[in-house]
């Protein structure tokens, strides 16, 4: 199975995707799930969520969490520190 013959089956974006957006399809789960990783760039910061097919055809949808990477090593600049939070909120405010 494909997400390109799944049709009227399954997966429909999640709300804090932007238009358009398509799943990455990835492998089965040792208990033949499939998964679709629904992803969001926001600067630093992006929400990430999967929703899931098991073997009978039944769909789960994650709602979804914020991630950002690893602040650098020697810190941020209150500057930079802005503007995570405000990408940090601009995520938020997608999931609310």
């Amino acid at each position: 199975m494909t997400i390109d013959n799944i049709g009227g089956l399954g997966p429909t974006p999640p709300a804090w995707c932007e238009p358009g957006t398509k799943p990455d399809w990835n492998s089965l789960t040792p208990d033949g799930a499939g998964i679709l990783d629904w992803t969001r760039d926001i600067g630093q910061v992006w929400i990430a969520g999967a929703d899931r097919i098991d073997e009978n055809g039944e769909w789960t949808h994650d709602v979804g969490a914020i991630y950002f990477s690893e602040a650098p090593r020697h810190g941020l600049t209150a500057a930079a520190a802005r503007q995570l939070a405000a990408e940090l909120l601009a995520a938020a405010d997608l999931l609310d």
